[in-house]
């Protein structure tokens, strides 16, 4: 019995559907007992994803060719694999490193070359119910001593108090750009609500990691929106001076935040370096001990040669929260790391095209008459861009953008992913209307010549 190619989409995004909504249990605290369905979900995405893209390249009969991200892809995981086969642990290195690569090419090629804008909308929404979710639950129902030490951080319904703020983090970014760019303004406002809500729960979680991805963000949306946001920048100034004034303690309060420490006199740098010191300078010593092919995939200096498959977690080292350019030092020695800079230069390539930019700049887009579903795909392609941008950075100081178990992780490469298939959408668009003004401008030019024309 044939299925349909859209049957087969709609695999695909209920397979989808399940692998982010295990992720997201997973992520609490009260989610231990599903951590099995993650890679059961991640293989039947994996299936029905690649299913319904050689189903597409079937009937667009465009073979099985890859294009260029796809090949520098190709090109990473092969490299990555030779630090498995020299692995202390090849096993564990194996298995982390399969699943690593599942994902990958469930994102940065099936899905990147299938999706549209339509399906990366929906993605989008439920991202945004997701998010809303898991920070209601830890609004509601925070994990048993979920408030700890004299600086009363919370990791909320999160077993960690970054990973709480790095999702919140999330969600600031999608309110406030759906905030920014919505029509509808009861929605607009719950937005905005939203927004806020998220960046409490960052300011809660004190995870510096998630302010750093935040302002990089901010940046970002601000970059793309500047005449959006000009309007609004000094509110924002008015309300951080009133906050001042209400709450005198507040300044205290963000030094004890950045500083991590209860003495106010503390040098920030001080405070900063000491929490990471210790992991940093392991983390260097065990790439140092073996620098050409580090110990292995995922693996750190402490792994031992006998371990037991853990399909809990598929394993997890010491340092795997260090960052991403320590870990693939140590893991993955001189020939992981340059590998990783393929992963960095793939994301960058999703980028906005300068006239995508120009449009998002503008105040008023009425003027420009475009269509509003090329208008809105613009829109998306910068949420996604910024949210890509935002995890990469984040991953350079805290956690690891490597794990297939890991919603924050997971979002990055779907983020990528979204990305990279909008671009290939507004380039066609663009190449279109490119052609269309050029075919337009041909005949306009010729018309005074054929009138002209004496009549015989």
């Amino acid at each position: 019995m044939k299925i349909a190619l859209h049957e087969i989409r709609n695999i695909v995004f209920i397979s989808l559907l399940g692998y982010l909504g295990t992720l997201a249990v997973t992520q609490t605290a009260y989610g231990e007992r599903f951590m099995n369905l993650r890679w059961v979900a991640l293989s039947v995405l994996l299936v029905a994803s690649g299913w319904y893209w050689l189903n597409i390249r079937q009937k667009r009969q465009s073979g099985i060719s890859l294009d260029k991200s796809s090949a520098v892809l190709l090109v990473y995981l092969l490299s990555t694999f030779l630090t498995v086969v020299f692995a202390e642990n090849p096993l564990f290195s194996g298995f982390r490193w399969a699943s690593h690569a599942m994902m990958l090419i469930v994102f940065s090629i099936f899905l990147r070359q299938i999706m549209t804008f339509i399906q990366i909308e929906k993605i989008l929404l439920l991202l945004k119910v997701i998010i809303g979710g898991l920070l209601i639950l830890s609004l509601l129902k925070p994990a048993p001593q979920t408030i700890y030490n004299s600086l009363q951080v919370s990791s909320g319904a999160f077993g960690n108090a970054n990973n709480l703020g790095q999702v919140a983090a999330i969600g600031v970014l999608i309110y406030l750009h759906s905030y920014l760019i919505g029509k509808n303004k009861r929605v607009r406002y719950l937005e905005a609500v939203l927004a806020c809500v998220s960046m409490g729960m960052v300011w809660w979680s004190g995870s510096r990691s998630a302010t750093i991805m935040l302002v990089t963000g901010i940046g970002l949306i601000t970059f793309f929106y500047r005449q959006k946001v000009k309007g609004k920048f000094w509110g924002i100034i008015f309300l951080i001076i009133l906050l001042v004034f209400v709450f005198p303690a507040l300044p205290h309060k963000v030094k004890r935040f950045i500083s991590k420490s209860g003495d106010p006199s503390t040098r920030f740098v001080t405070q900063i370096t000491k929490s990471r010191e210790e992991v940093w300078s392991s983390a260097w010593e065990g790439f140092k001990s073996r620098p050409l092919s580090g110990w292995g995939f995922g693996a750190d200096s402490s792994i031992t040669k006998n371990w037991a498959i853990k399909l809990t977690s598929l394993g997890t080292v010491e340092r795997d929260a260090v960052n991403d350019m320590l870990f693939m030092l140590e893991g993955c020695g001189v020939i992981g790391f340059g590998a990783y800079l393929l992963l960095v230069y793939i994301s960058w390539k999703q980028k906005l095209t300068s006239r995508q930019i120009s449009i998002l700049r503008q105040k008023n887009y009425g003027r420009l008459n475009l269509k509003e579903k090329y208008l809105f795909l613009n829109h998306t392609h910068a949420i996604m861009f910024t949210l890509a941008m935002s995890l990469l950075v984040l991953f350079q100081f805290d956690n690891t953008a490597l794990s297939a178990g890991n919603f924050i992780s997971v979002m990055l490469w779907l983020s990528v992913g979204a990305a990279g298939a909008l671009r290939k959408e507004v380039l066609s668009s663009e190449i279109a209307m490119h052609h269309y003004l050029i075919t337009e401008a041909q005949r306009i030019q010729k018309e005074p010549s054929i009138s002209s024309s004496p009549q015989w």
